[in-house]
């Protein structure tokens, strides 16, 4: 499901006062500047129109915009080693999908886990080797297309059998 109206303005209006913060405007200063681009007191009251004039104005005047990502594993260490492994998998020709969530079905077809997040350490060190020896195979010449299901039947009972 998609951002509400009401999210964006949300977010928008928490940019703004981040972009305040971060760039030192005092609290006097930044009402005279709301006033100043959209007539308003109060970042509350500001408009769709509003928002975006005061944002490019701060941006402007040095503010830098910091993308959060969008998978809330990325911060993960152990996570950004999984796709480390997958990524250079891709590059060899050996995965076809380098994306979140190609290694997220792969997660979740090795231990029926929905979220990498939600994987006790045993499981991550399991994938993690499932997928070097994968990459191994491949190295060597072993090319077969079920080296995937290879991996699969060999980690479901290490994995399933240790939940702790």
């Amino acid at each position: 499901m998609g951002e509400t109206a009401n999210d964006i303005k949300k977010r928008e209006i928490r940019l703004i006062k981040i972009a305040q913060r971060e760039l030192g405007i005092d609290e006097e200063t930044y009402r005279s500047m709301l006033w100043a681009i959209a007539r308003v007191r109060s970042a509350s009251d500001l408009d769709w129109t509003g928002r975006k004039k005061v944002l490019e104005h701060m941006k402007k005047s040095g503010f830098k915009v910091k993308r959060t990502p969008n998978n809330p594993n990325a911060n993960d260490a152990t996570y950004r080693k999984v796709r480390q492994l997958w990524s250079e998998m891709h590059r060899a020709g050996i995965i076809e999908h380098d994306t979140d969530q190609a290694v997220n079905a792969y997660v979740k077809r090795l231990t029926r886990v929905d979220d990498f997040r939600f994987l006790n350490s045993h499981q991550v060190a399991t994938i993690i080797e499932s997928l070097k020896r994968w990459q191994g195979r491949f190295s060597r010449g072993e090319t077969n297309v079920d080296s995937e299901d290879m991996v699969k039947q060999q980690e479901k009972k290490s994995i399933r059998g240790n939940h702790g």
